[in-house]
């Protein structure tokens, strides 16, 4: 629902897995209860690249797992602040969902960094997008390619943005909900 210049989610829901099946298991029968969910129903899965949430992809038969844009956009700050000109062309790249430019490019900057941890953290991040770089899309030109109207559809964002408020409730103001 558009609010001003911001889009709000409508009708939320949020999914708790206590049961002994797997995740994903877990989660198609959230799914089946609370939509009009078959298996020919295609899922968006938005996640930070972690092994267990990609594997959606191995479960579900239609489904398009994306890079939370949020982790890559963090890093780039983290690692590029004081390098301005860089820093807007991986920006650039990641705006464009070019993964493979995106890995190219870091790859070709040869920063150095004050104290060798972060020189090691740097390493790290940048094998990570390089890992993860076939998953830096749209996942609207996924749908598109399978034939479906993505008009209307938004880009990614509001995923992490959410976490970040259950995170902030949960740990900060130490607030809980019941069962």
């Amino acid at each position: 629902k558009q609010e001003g210049n911001r889009t709000k989610l409508v009708n939320k829901k949020y999914y708790h897995h206590t049961g002994k099946e797997s995740f994903w298991e877990g989660f198609e029968n959230f799914l089946y209860e609370h939509y009009s969910y078959d298996h020919r129903t295609w899922l968006v899965i938005n996640g930070d690249g972690a092994s267990w949430i990609s594997a959606c992809t191995e479960y579900f038969q239609h489904c398009v797992f994306v890079l939370d844009r949020f982790h890559i956009a963090k890093g780039l700050r983290t690692y590029l602040r004081d390098h301005p000109q860089a820093y807007r062309k991986a920006r650039e790249a990641l705006a464009q969902y070019n993964g493979k430019e995106l890995t190219t490019f870091l790859r070709s900057l040869n920063l150095n960094f004050d104290q060798a941890m972060k020189g090691q953290e740097w390493e790290r991040f940048v094998a990570w997008v390089e890992a993860n770089q076939a998953f830096i899309r749209d996942y609207r030109e996924v749908l598109k390619r399978e034939r479906i109207d993505t008009a209307g559809m938004r880009p990614m964002g509001a995923a992490e943005a959410m976490m970040r408020t259950i995170a902030g409730r949960m740990k900060s103001k130490g607030y809980s909900w019941s069962e």
